[in-house]
């Protein structure tokens, strides 16, 4: 029964999905998986290119991350998209409150501490 494909499962997961794979119970599954492959994350020009292209889609035009709070933000979330579109959404809502036009290095470093990402 095992040399035929009688169907395909698509297994996508954190990265704990690997750790669990990993165990000795699962072995069965993981010896089954044909193609792995790890997200390392966004570097930092393609996090940057991924901010740029969701604040142009809300309409906004201007620059509103200075460049130290991009590098902070990418430094806090290791170019993870989810962690960045938490921490970014949390840095414009303190901005917002603090009414600066410019989000600097210590509202991510703010925002971070409220979030906890690390």
């Amino acid at each position: 029964m095992d040399t035929e494909n009688h169907a395909v499962i698509i297994i996508v997961g954190q990265p704990t999905l690997a750790n669990t794979l990993s165990m000795s119970v699962h072995e069965a599954l993981a010896q089954r998986i044909v193609i792995n492959y790890t997200f390392n994350g966004l570097t930092k020009n393609e996090m940057v290119e991924y901010l740029d292209s969701r604040l142009k889609s809300c309409g906004v035009r201007q620059n509103i991350f200075a460049e130290n709070a991009l590098e902070a933000l990418w430094g806090c979330c290791a170019g993870a998209p989810r962690l960045v579109n938490s921490l970014a959404e949390k840095c414009l809502l303190i901005g917002f409150q603090k009414n600066v036009k410019i989000i600097d290095t210590d509202i991510v470093m703010l925002a971070n501490s409220e979030i906890s990402l690390v």
